[in-house]
């Protein structure tokens, strides 16, 4: 999967709109631009919710980090979340949610 390409697809979507999206372990949260940003953010109306304490931007580094390893978390390969958090990636939950939504919605055009 083409990082760049998944990346800018999430970002013009999410330039149009915001949207509320769920975490593998059923809780909610919302995704927009805010000043040229991916911003993750606490939703107002699904539960459960998820407490984000303040605003959290996501930079197109860690997204790409995570998206680079996407396809081996999904398969089930145990330690990916590990080894992004240690190597700095603190949104890597919103980040594979984000890529989960891409997929479904098909904006991964390039994926195998």
């Amino acid at each position: 999967m083409d990082s760049a390409q998944v990346w800018d697809r999430i970002i013009s979507r999410l330039a149009v709109a915001e949207m509320e999206l769920q975490l593998t372990k059923g809780r909610w949260f919302r995704a927009y631009v805010e000043k040229g940003e991916l911003t993750v953010d606490n939703i107002v109306k699904k539960y459960p919710k998820y407490d984000i304490n303040s605003k959290r931007h996501i930079d197109y580094k860690e997204f790409e980090a995570v998206c680079s390893r996407y396809d081996r978390w999904a398969k089930g390969e145990r330690g990916i979340r590990r080894k992004l958090r240690d190597g700095g990636c603190f949104n890597v939950s919103y980040v594979l949610a984000l890529i989960g939504y891409a997929r479904q919605e098909g904006l991964d055009a390039t994926r195998e």
